[in-house]
């Protein structure tokens, strides 16, 4: 026990360590670890060859995700968002999109109807907010049919409730009607905050069938510096 702890406290010299230690057992945290332009996909610690982000990264083409995918109706998870969330920069330009710092990063969801994800899902997503220091924004981001969430009207709805870095989060998806998903935002304890609602196209027989997703930065802008979310297990 000693030693755990000793382990953990040396390491501390790191801000995302010292966060994931305050956080305890039972939390999953991933990372894009920002040290090369090409990052985008979110790792467990320490391993940065293969992503826990499996289904969307490392098995991408049908039918390989067929292995990985769930069905449920209704699907919860807790997230907290780490500090250097709330620090993560971007030098926009011409390679990227002068815009880039504005895009929407992908934190939590699933993808529909038996489909590859860019085709039919549901995610939540987020991005830092510079001028509100602490917080990040959230919205509700789907894929219909192989529309588009940031080309297609009513494919993106954003959230107003502003969420605290370091707190934990309650996301929750409700594809009870195949034609539309709520999206949820809890507090911590289960308390609602805000809901979203998406109408599906697509409103397929099969549409809580699909593979999780998970930690993604960007947009067009791969993470230059390191972003961690955590993952309740």
């Amino acid at each position: 026990m000693l030693l755990a702890v000793w382990v953990v406290l040396t390491a501390s010299a790191s801000e995302d360590l010292l966060f994931r230690a305050t956080l305890g057992m039972g939390w999953d945290c991933e990372t894009v670890p920002g040290m090369h332009s090409e990052y985008h996909y979110g790792t467990l610690l320490g391993d940065l060859q293969n992503s826990a982000y499996a289904p969307g990264h490392q098995a991408r083409e049908f039918p390989l995700w067929l292995g990985y995918l769930e069905f449920a109706e209704v699907r919860t998870i807790q997230v907290v968002f780490a500090p250097n969330t709330n620090e993560v920069y971007c030098d926009c330009g011409p390679d990227y999109g002068w815009d880039c710092m504005d895009n929407w990063s992908k934190l939590w969801g699933y993808s529909r109807c038996l489909h590859y994800h860019h085709t039919d899902s549901d995610r939540f997503v987020w991005r830092r907010q510079p001028e509100e220091p602490g917080t990040v924004q959230l919205a509700a981001y789907a894929y219909d049919d192989g529309n588009k969430a940031y080309q297609t009207p009513g494919l993106l709805k954003e959230f107003t409730a502003r969420l605290t870095v370091g707190h934990v989060y309650t996301l929750t998806l409700d594809m009870t009607d195949p034609g539309l998903t709520i999206y949820s935002l809890s507090s911590g304890s289960g308390e609602l905050i805000e809901t979203q609602t998406i109408t599906h196209d697509n409103a397929c027989s099969l549409a809580s069938y699909g593979y999780n997703l998970r930690l993604y930065y960007g947009g067009s802008c791969p993470a230059q510096t390191p972003v961690s979310v955590c993952y309740a297990r």
